[in-house]
């Protein structure tokens, strides 16, 4: 940001002249486009333990069988889709709090808050992935729950503090965990879908489950920081109590549906495998 602001305008070849907050996008893009060459040297590996419950089903169907597993599906849905919501609020408007409440430059909080994403991302991600093998080998046929309950606990000592800190330095050293927390429960929550869906309607449910928890979070997220801090607080100073507000409400609704879902989610994770060993 602090690059891009030397100037109001910049040239790229072939587009040609875009304004600086256009020319920002483009250059957060570009490491993408490697990732999609990177993509076309993936095989689409063969299928393998295909279920006779879930064997060509239109998407009105896949509706149906979802339906049929309301018991996890609603609950799992819905306390990832509100927590889903935590992410959404702290990346839209941590850039403004550390601004308005610490006098922050954006691109100082560009650089801190950017290197401390970029650090917990891969990490919460990891050790999810981690915790989930290790109580999977240990037989716990829920462990996807567990560990998004467990990154619950992780993110919410950091948002509690965040309004309480006095220095800036001291509110940018809680979003480690408020930060680890949130990727954690990202690579829970796909991976608790995969699991408990049969093999060829994992494809739909995963888009539907994408589409619940992008609509929800992207939505609510921003807009619930905004109007606790316009129509509570009333004051633009305290946008740190509302984000703290949002996401402790947020994060405490996600834990009791996911605590809720453990029992029938390992009951379908069993179904599951069951299913596609008799086939």
């Amino acid at each position: 940001i602090t690059y891009v602001s030397t100037s109001e305008r910049h040239v790229l070849p072939v587009i040609g002249s875009v304004a600086a907050w256009q020319y920002i996008f483009f250059l957060v893009a570009l490491p993408g486009l490697l990732v999609v060459l990177l993509m076309l040297t993936v095989r689409e590996p063969a299928r393998q333990e295909i279920s006779s419950a879930a064997q060509n089903l239109s998407f009105r169907e896949v509706l149906s069988f979802l339906h049929g597993r309301r018991k996890i599906y609603v609950p799992l849905f819905l306390g990832m889709s509100v927590n889903t919501i935590v992410g959404y609020a702290l990346f839209s408007w941590i850039p403004t709090s550390f601004a308005r409440v610490h006098g922050w430059t954006m691109g100082d909080i560009g650089l801190g808050y950017g290197l401390i994403i970029l650090a917990t991302g891969p990490l919460g991600v990891f050790l999810a992935g981690s915790l989930i093998d290790k109580l999977h080998r240990a037989g716990q046929q829920n462990a996807e729950l567990k560990v998004a309950l467990l990154s619950i606990a992780i993110c919410l000592p950091g948002v509690v503090y965040l309004p309480l800190a006095s220095t800036g330095h001291a509110a940018l050293m809680a979003m480690i965990p408020a930060s680890i927390g949130p990727a954690m429960t990202t690579a829970s929550g796909s991976i608790a879908v995969i699991n408990v869906t049969p093999n060829q309607i994992r494809g739909q449910t995963m888009a539907l489950y994408l589409l619940t928890i992008s609509l929800l979070g992207l939505s609510l997220g921003p807009t619930a920081v905004a109007l606790l801090t316009d129509y509570v607080f009333k004051d633009p100073a305290m946008i740190d109590w509302s984000i703290s507000c949002v996401v402790i409400a947020s994060s405490l609704f996600s834990a009791v549906m996911l605590w809720r879902c453990l029992q029938p989610f390992g009951e379908g994770v069993r179904e599951t495998v069951n299913l596609a060993r008799s086939t």
